[in-house]
């Protein structure tokens, strides 16, 4: 969805003006939402009850007739469609009767034709049409293409920039085209895919920055602590290149920087506080989790133009003749698979021919088993292949079982309503339209009206469930591609393969974890919140437990037991070092904000304000990612990327400055209670 529009000139400051007012509204309308939907289901529901009980008495008996409409019947609606639409009118009937033709040829989903539509009312819009044309052209956009977000997100986007007033259908609108969008899997892989880059780059930045606040942070006090813990006779300058020795020295054998930088953070790990050791777990977990991301990864970009893919456009859009042998040649080949032949009958199915439906109950009988997981679809199909032919005797155990298998689905219950209206059992008519409503209203208010005697109008069968086709996708994926591999290499080197990454994941969580007890034991040192500096817990009798380092406490606290000079170079100096670090929360707060906060101590704030910043910047810059599924080339705004993106920019901007401005507290450790001194 577009929140910013070209013909407009709309900013974006503006455009998130107007999304911050909303964002009440919409929340108040998505409260009361489900209210309104139950007083409204119940009216609907005794109206589609009454329209059944009408219509059982006048239902003609035997075989359904096949379509009595071809191709050609929809090519004249949509040319004349074109005429009217040309003439500056929406065209309603036109396209109305394109529909219901569509329908008895048993075309599901028609996106080529919706988007003709969108890119049409959006025309409009920009020549200053007329409102009422645009809308509808819109809601005729939805009904060719129910299972698809586009329309939805285009109409929406149309209510937010010209009719702000109809909240309530704008946002009703948004909810449904992000509801399609997660539930078709053209569009959820390639939003999973877009969010998935942007998080790991946004991942890898703010681990980058978190890991220099803890380098600033700890390192010294990580090189006190050794100079505690080696023997006598080493230096703090010796120990500082030690520790540098230690790091580095694996990384340039192995020559992987990457490598180094894991070894840093499980150095720092030792000595931080637990908000700081949450973030530290947080990154090496995701270290963990790379292989099996980028195995993800590699499934979703594989998906398009997959064997799975074509099979779910063969369910859900159009299958012309053409469509249908191929998936025949497919069916009766050496890769044919259940769902392929599966899909190949409903193909059949929605030909309406039903002087091949005998051949097709052949087709279903003569597999041996079909997979549990469709069976439910499969007894349905048997059920309404039987119910065409005017056999509802025959369809009833096929409907039955279906119904058990499908707890969900009103199409079994539906179709069992077709078989007793045949039998002229209006009783039990009714009660299996209650039935099915209670299931599903919507499907059912889309059959029940519909007068035209053929099987795609008077028997629901639907295609399968989208979940079956990602399975399939994922079980017949054979090609392994990798996304993170290249890059992972450019940082970890070649003799670092991604395989080890869960190793070292698992071996920085386990150091997270197991050095969690020093830090509470307090047999570290910690930083000092004035100047910086490491505070050893061994001084903690001498200034009464205070969370200051001991030169601290002696000169801001106790200095009347200094010596007046000494006490003036230590002002001085912890002066001029509590200054700095002031500096550095301030100046790295208003470059990067977040980095003022993790340096200060805050580490779950300064992670998420980093994370979140550059993410929103990623998306501001390629608000479509790397990959757009076919129909999202009309646009690069679908979902209001921008107007988010620049709503977490602005609070992200506001938190740096903030800290620029009034500068950040550090945190203050706790220290154990003093202790009297042997």
């Amino acid at each position: 969805m577009s929140f910013r529009s070209k013909a407009t000139g709309e900013s974006p400051f503006s455009a998130l003006l107007n999304l911050l007012i909303l964002v009440a509204v919409v929340a108040s309308s998505w409260l009361m939402a489900p209210q309104a939907a139950a007083q409204g289901g119940n009216a609907e529901m005794e109206a589609l009850l009454k329209q059944a009980g009408t219509s059982t008495r006048k239902v003609q008996q035997g075989p359904l007739a096949p379509p009595s409409v071809t191709p050609v019947n929809m090519d004249v609606h949509w040319r004349l469609w074109k005429r009217v639409a040309n003439a500056g009118q929406a065209g309603v009937s036109e396209l109305t009767a394109f529909r219901n033709d569509a329908r008895s040829l048993g075309y599901h989903n028609m996106p080529t034709q919706a988007m003709a539509i969108v890119t049409l009312a959006r025309r409009a819009e920009q020549q200053g049409g007329e409102p009422t044309m645009i809308i509808q052209l819109y809601r005729q956009a939805q009904r060719l293409a129910p299972d698809l977000p586009y329309p939805y997100l285009a109409h929406a986007s149309y209510l937010f920039r010209k009719q702000t007033a109809e909240v309530p259908s704008m946002a009703a609108s948004y909810f449904k085209g992000i509801e399609r969008g997660v539930r078709w899997l053209d569009t959820r892989l390639a939003w999973q895919l877009k969010i998935i880059v942007l998080a790991l780059i946004a991942l890898l930045g703010a681990s980058f920055v978190f890991l220099f606040t803890q380098l600033v942070r700890y390192f010294g006090i990580a090189a006190y602590d050794a100079t505690r813990v080696l023997p006598r006779g080493f230096s703090s300058g010796q120990t500082v290149l030690l520790t540098i020795v230690l790091v580095v020295m694996p990384g340039l054998l192995l020559r992987s920087p990457l490598l180094s930088l894991i070894i840093l953070l499980a150095l720092v790990a030792v000595f931080q506080q637990l908000n700081e050791r949450i973030v530290t777990a947080v990154i090496f977990s995701a270290l963990a989790l790379l292989p099996f991301v980028d195995h993800h990864m590699g499934d979703l970009v594989s998906f398009p133009g997959s064997r799975a893919q074509a099979l779910m456009h063969a369910q859900y859009f159009v299958c012309d003749p053409a469509c249908t042998q191929a998936l025949a040649d497919q069916a009766g080949g050496p890769q044919g698979d259940a769902l392929t032949r599966f899909t190949h009958a409903l193909a059949i199915y929605r030909t309406g021919d039903t002087a091949r439906f005998q051949a097709l109950l052949t087709m279903l009988d003569g597999e041996p088993a079909w997979p549990v997981a469709i069976r439910g679809e499969v007894d349905n199909l048997r059920g309404a292949i039987h119910v065409a032919l005017g056999k509802p005797e025959d369809a009833a155990p096929y409907l039955v079982a279906a119904r058990t298998a499908l707890p969900t689905s009103a199409a079994p219950s539906f179709n069992m309503m077709r078989a007793y209206q045949l039998a002229a059992q209006e009783a039990e008519a009714n009660s299996a339209l209650q039935e099915a409503s209670a299931r599903d209203m919507a499907a059912v208010g889309a059959f029940i009206e519909q007068d035209r005697r053929d099987v795609n109008n008077q028997l629901m069968v639907p295609p399968l469930g989208l979940g079956h086709f990602w399975k399939h996708h994922t079980d017949q994926q054979r090609e392994d591609i990798s996304m993170i591999g290249p890059i992972w290499n450019s940082l970890a080197g070649e003799r670092l393969v991604l395989d080890w990454a869960p190793y070292l994941g698992g071996l920085g969580l386990l150091i997270v974890i197991l050095c969690a007890p020093l830090r509470r034991m307090h047999r570290t040192s910690t930083p000092c919140p004035k100047c910086g500096l490491a505070r050893d817990p061994n001084d903690a009798h001498k200034m009464a437990g205070h969370h200051y380092c001991l030169p601290c406490y002696r000169t801001f606290l106790a200095g009347a037991s200094l010596s007046y000079e000494a006490r003036v170079h230590n002002e001085t100096v912890l002066g001029r070092r509590d200054r700095m670090q002031a500096f550095l929360r301030r100046t790295l707060s208003l470059i990067v904000p977040g980095t003022g906060h993790a340096l200060a101590g805050h580490a779950l704030l300064g992670f998420g304000v980093t994370f979140t910043l550059i993410f929103a910047a990623l998306a501001l810059w390629q608000p479509m990612g790397i990959w757009r599924s076919p129909f999202e080339l009309f646009t690069g705004d679908w979902l209001g990327q921008r107007a988010l993106a620049w709503a977490a920019l602005s609070i992200c901007a506001c938190i740096g400055l903030n800290a620029a401005w009034r500068d950040i507290v550090p945190t203050r450790i706790e220290s154990p209670r003093a202790r009297k001194s042997p």
